[in-house]
């Protein structure tokens, strides 16, 4: 139990530190570079390629965002000069996505921001031991991918915390005995008639007790219940 609780404290803090991370990013990078931290990732994505040009989908793969949300995001890159579209001469449908050197060098600015504030971050910490910290997260993503590329497992039934039993679920119990309206025939839970009579018998229907005119008084007819017994 405490090895539990202690690897759920370990992802609390990772989910912090990326959260502030994502912050102070974009206080300091979107005011003086200009771009969004998203935007951030897709240059640096196509620094990555030699020709510094990427497929939109395969962008959208990298990214894990949809491909609608990467048009916009390439059309707003594009307009500031950053990035070009270009065709595929054999798939016209196919778009790709290059680096322009305006891009690159709005790259460079916004590096010497980032490489500033890593080590911010880092203070206090060894370099073994940062060495040491990237070992250990490269191991726990490697250890999500594993997770997310197995089967799903099946669902479990959950129990009770007492008695250990499952809980059942919730069954509606049937209409046995038809509500009646003035005129005698049966109507549903909400009311309405129903001439039919889909929710009992011929034998429950005519067993059914009337109901009084004293109750038809006090509901205003909307729900004629039976009469006291």
């Amino acid at each position: 139990m405490p090895q539990q609780r202690a690897a759920i404290q370990t992802g609390f803090l990772i989910h912090d530190v990326t959260r502030l991370g994502h912050q102070i990013f974009d206080e300091h990078i979107k005011p003086l570079v200009g771009i969004t931290r998203p935007q951030w990732w897709l240059l640096i994505s196509l620094t990555n390629r030699d020709s510094h040009t990427m497929t939109q989908v395969e962008l959208a793969r990298l990214l894990d965002i949809g491909k609608v949300a990467l048009g916009k995001m390439v059309d707003r890159l594009e307009a500031k000069g950053f990035v070009v579209r270009t065709t595929d001469n054999e798939d016209r449908r196919s778009k790709s996505v290059r680096l322009t050197q305006k891009g690159e060098e709005r790259i460079r600015h916004a590096e010497e921001i980032e490489n500033e504030l890593s080590l911010r971050f880092m203070l206090g910490i060894a370099p073994d031991k940062q060495r040491e910290l990237e070992q250990m997260l490269a191991t726990i993503k490697q250890n999500l991918l594993t997770i997310a590329a197995a089967p799903a497992p099946p669902a479990r039934a959950h129990r009770a915390p007492c008695t250990g039993q499952d809980h059942a679920p919730r069954q509606e119990q049937p209409l046995t005995q038809p509500l009646t309206d003035q005129a005698g025939a049966a109507s549903d839970r909400f009311g309405r008639r129903d001439t039919t009579n889909r929710f009992a018998s011929p034998q429950i229907t005519a067993a059914a007790p009337k109901a009084s005119q004293g109750s038809e008084r006090k509901y205003g007819g909307r729900y004629n219940r039976p009469a006291s017994q």
